[in-house]
């Protein structure tokens, strides 16, 4: 299937925004005062420099789920990096021989940070030379591609917990989810749910 969106386009909303504190914040979660990453090193292996958002909220809370979303991340253990997942994408989309699906390092192609445990993978489309304005698309099951040019990465989470209400990011063929957001990262600890 072809691409899909912008859903819930707002004209007071045109352009990405990251949004870690607030994120962070309605996880009861303070930023971390120091990186866990050298972010340069990594820019320099993937070849991009990754958003700001994303560094932050790595740094501070590093991959696991944030409700129902695996947040993978560069140099995470087995089965939680990003080289993993992007090499998992590509073959899919390769197998299914869908040249239009494109994934990093293909110009253009999508950048996956996440995946939702029925199968939603999501990332960004690296449509600027600027990464902190790179917006969130998730490709589903059956190749089904919705993007969301005006939301970063922590947008995205903001609204797809409900922590922000006004903003429609529902995945097709899936409830939405319910409840209050938490984070439980790879040693098991938990942020949120108060």
């Amino acid at each position: 299937m072809g691409e899909a969106g912008p859903i819930g386009f707002s004209a007071e909303h045109a352009e990405p925004a990251g949004e870690a504190e607030a994120l962070l914040d309605a996880l009861g979660a303070t930023p971390a005062e120091e990186r866990t990453l050298d972010w340069f090193v990594r820019a320099g292996q993937w070849g991009f420099m990754f958003p700001a958002d994303f560094r932050v909220v790595h740094d501070t809370l590093g991959p696991g789920m944030f409700r129902d979303i695996g947040i993978f991340g560069p140099d995470a253990p087995g089965g939680w990096n990003l080289a993993e997942l992007l090499r998992a994408g590509r073959e899919q989309v390769t197998a299914a021989g869908l040249d239009h699906l494109r994934f990093h390092p293909d110009a253009g192609g999508m950048i996956p940070w996440g995946v939702t445990q029925d199968g939603w993978l999501l990332g960004w489309l690296p449509r600027h030379p600027d990464p902190d304005r790179w917006c969130v698309a998730a490709l589903g099951p059956g190749f089904l591609r919705i993007d969301w040019p005006e939301l970063s990465f922590s947008e995205f989470l903001l609204y797809h917990s409900g922590i922000r209400e006004g903003y429609d990011v529902a995945l097709a063929d899936r409830p939405g989810w319910t409840g209050s957001p938490v984070f439980r990262g790879l040693a098991g600890g938990d942020a949120g749910s108060r």
